[in-house]
């Protein structure tokens, strides 16, 4: 059971992380370490931002790709993407954790146009004989994408103090 439990904290990583960049800004800022339950606060609306934004975004979604077409909507939600990459990955070293906080949402609105459009997009875009493969295409990519951040985000990797802002958008301009 504790070999479980280990390994289970090793899922959690970020969250110590974080923690740890927090309190380090407040004790920039204010002389003294975050209390935890200020921390708790600020992660709980942290991590409450993404579904919130998703709302947002979903409700966008399907407008924004009749009146730009799937291709040219992507293309312009990518932009939200750089930004909330940029903001990931320079909140470190302007200390601000408001930074996170906000992208956040911005991360949420993104998945919430992404989830709505990506799908549609990979429904038409192949041939009719091969539409099935294509609508499988999205979750396979989430799924694999979802475990691949999971994977890079191990202390023995990129969770770490130092790392955790490569890890939370500079991974993004790898391809550009």
């Amino acid at each position: 059971m504790k070999k479980i439990v280990k390994n289970l904290n090793s899922l959690y990583n970020n969250y110590k992380v974080i923690r740890e960049f927090f309190s380090e800004v407040n004790s920039k800022r204010n002389g003294e370490p975050m209390i935890d339950s200020k921390f708790e606060t600020l992660w709980t609306i942290t991590n409450s931002l993404i579904p919130l934004g998703a709302a947002v975004g979903a409700l966008f979604s399907g407008k924004l790709a009749d009146r730009l077409g799937r291709k040219k909507a992507l293309l312009l939600f990518n932009l939200l993407a750089i930004l909330n990459a940029s903001g990931n990955s320079i909140a470190k070293f302007v200390n601000s954790y408001e930074i996170l906080i906000v992208n956040r949402f911005i991360s949420g609105i993104y998945c919430g146009l992404l989830s709505g459009v990506l799908p549609l997009y990979f429904s038409e875009l192949p041939p009719l004989n091969h539409r099935g493969l294509g609508g499988a295409c999205y979750p396979l990519i989430l799924v694999i994408g979802i475990l691949l951040i999971s994977v890079l985000g191990l202390r023995q990797l990129l969770g770490t103090q130092t790392l955790w802002p490569l890890l939370a958008g500079g991974l993004l301009f790898i391809p550009i």
